[in-house]
């Protein structure tokens, strides 16, 4: 959906990167158990970071991941 709309990296395989956010999400959340979670919004929004496409105003980017569209 974001590929298509130019908003995510053309180069990326959807699937893995899903399957890698779903990961990361998970581990996040066990950090936050253990009480290690300070950082977590941060790194959250750095690893959106790395699949957003170039030249995406950061506006437009904040839009997408609230809203999806």
């Amino acid at each position: 959906m974001f590929q298509a709309k130019g908003l995510f990296r053309a180069d990326l395989d959807a699937e893995a990167e899903a399957a890698w956010f779903a990961a990361l999400w998970d581990g996040l959340q066990v950090h936050a158990l253990y009480g290690k979670g300070e950082a977590i919004p941060e790194q959250l929004l750095h690893a959106l970071d790395t699949l957003v496409a170039d030249g995406v105003p950061a506006a437009r980017r904040a839009q997408a991941f609230v809203t999806g569209s």
